[in-house]
């Protein structure tokens, strides 16, 4: 079924008056309506129309500290406030060049792949708390029951299998103000304090013991915490309180088999490999050469009478989502480079091979 995307116009889903809305028959092949960096709200309209609502691109925001906070709060609030049941971040991997326009704006970051070097943000982590804890085909419970806001701020959402078998995953976050704002759009005043929060449990496991992990997110190094397993909660007579700290992501669960995982020692990033050249002899027809990070068009390999050459293979000028360049251009290299030399070999191509002639 077709995915049907409606992005965000002064910040309002425009779908009052779009075919969704207005015919039965188009609303029964939509899947999906999908708002980009919705802040975490969605109108009542789009609610009302029984179609799964997305954020359909959210996130963009430099992964450090607050930019972990802004993560952890959008994953449970987008459900809380908008009713969305999937957030996709842009974008998962940073592995283009940091300088570049949202450069670090990414779960994860490999600036540096000619050395094999990545970076893992507290985003990693963050996304944790809820995959680690619901799979394939588990649902949100409704709203007042197991899904809401908490009394002194911040937000919870309970996950459940298809089963119904009694399994239930809590994930709860405390992300104050100014250690969780996005980049887009703007986030009105709210306060968090910390609190501690009774949940009673009802038509769910409700002996124990409930698995406890947590995240502390925090500019002060000392204070970080990446999901950390803590104690057991034994609840008593189906409920139980738990004591939560500012800026700290919470999942209780009935499940198991949740791990921080580990790696062996990560590269140390290394400056971009000089000397550099490349003939493209290797690469597969269409194939994106390495170290290449395309801004506008997009820039594949490409078989000519002389050999395999790198080509923009975009014929026009796609429709703009922002200002870009007007020409086709890629980068390689780094923004460090001083004192060096280029050398290239070129050929125009045949109008009649590209529908222009270009370089």
């Amino acid at each position: 079924r077709d995915l049907h995307r409606v992005d965000r116009r002064q910040r309002q889903m425009c779908i009052r008056d779009s075919d969704v809305a207005r015919d039965p028959e188009v609303r029964k092949a939509v899947s999906v309506i999908g708002v980009h960096y919705p802040g975490t709200t969605s109108p009542t309209f789009a609610q009302s129309l029984g179609v799964p609502l997305w954020a359909s691109e959210d996130y963009s925001t430099y992964s450090n500290n607050v930019g972990d906070g802004c993560w952890a709060r959008i994953l449970n609030q987008n459900y809380v406030n908008g009713y969305m049941t999937s957030t996709i971040s842009w974008n998962l991997i940073a592995s283009y060049y940091p300088e570049l326009p949202y450069g670090g704006t990414a779960l994860m970051w490999a600036w540096y792949p000619w050395s094999g070097s990545y970076s893992l943000p507290g985003t990693v982590w963050g996304s944790a708390h809820t995959t680690q804890f619901a799979f394939p085909g588990w649902k949100y419970l409704n709203h007042n029951y197991g899904v809401g806001h908490l009394p002194q701020g911040g937000s919870y959402v309970t996950l459940v299998p298809p089963s119904r078998n009694g399994d239930f995953s809590l994930v709860i976050e405390t992300m104050t103000h100014d250690n969780s704002y996005c980049i887009r759009p703007g986030l009105p005043p709210y306060t968090v304090e910390r609190q501690n929060v009774t949940f009673k449990i009802s038509n769910l496991k409700s002996t124990g013991p409930l698995h406890v992990w947590k995240s502390h997110f925090s500019a002060d190094e000392s204070q970080v915490i990446y999901f950390e397993q803590q104690k057991d909660i034994f609840p008593v007579n189906g409920q139980f309180t738990i004591e939560l700290d500012l800026d700290s992501l919470v999942t209780i669960t009935t499940t198991q088999g949740q791990k921080k995982g580990s790696h062996g020692p990560i590269p140390a990033p290394q400056p971009f490999p000089l000397p550099y050249q490349d003939n493209f002899e290797s690469y597969a027809l269409e194939q994106e050469a390495k170290y290449f990070s395309d801004q506008t068009g997009s820039w594949t390999i490409y078989q000519t009478s002389r050999g395999r050459v790198m080509r923009q293979s975009v014929p026009l000028q796609p429709i703009e989502w922002c200002s870009q360049s007007p020409s086709p251009i890629t980068f390689i290299g780094s923004h460090s480079f001083r004192d060096y030399s280029v050398s290239v070999s070129y050929t125009h191509l045949r109008a009649h091979e590209t529908g222009r002639n270009l370089v």
